[in-house]
């Protein structure tokens, strides 16, 4: 039985997991994982005066952190919060019975930044090769 991660919801826990699923979800609306993790991070490239990429001294892209993205965490959060339920329902067989994502996103209570930081850590472990 797969061990999913929880979140408080307007006063109740709920499972929430980030998988294939979910990662197709997030791809259709980003058109890039990596994109969206970098938005979940509130990590950007930083660009001068005429827009074009900057550089450090290594080559590698220069980069900076603002606040994480409201966007990319109701992207995923609603899809992640039903994919944990649709996976506890198969468990415990029985029928799956959605949230709705308003009710989510009215009921969520959480800081955006500690989100951003749950939500980022389900996101690397969906990366993460089992032994």
């Amino acid at each position: 039985m797969e061990k999913l991660k929880r979140i408080l919801i307007g006063g109740k826990t709920y499972p929430f997991r980030i998988d294939l699923n979910v990662l197709e979800e997030i791809q259709e609306e980003y058109g890039s994982i990596n994109q969206f993790e970098r938005d979940l991070l509130g990590l950007h490239f930083r660009k001068d005066d005429e827009g074009k990429q900057v550089y450090t001294e290594e080559g590698e892209p220069a980069m900076f952190w603002t606040e994480p993205s409201i966007r990319a965490i109701k992207t995923v959060l609603p899809v992640a919060v039903n994919e944990g339920l649709a996976i506890q329902a198969d468990q415990e067989n029985r029928v799956f019975e959605p949230v709705e994502a308003e009710f989510i996103f009215r009921s969520c209570t959480i800081p955006y930044d500690q989100l951003s930081r749950m939500l980022h850590e389900e996101f690397r472990r969906c990366f993460e090769t089992k032994k």
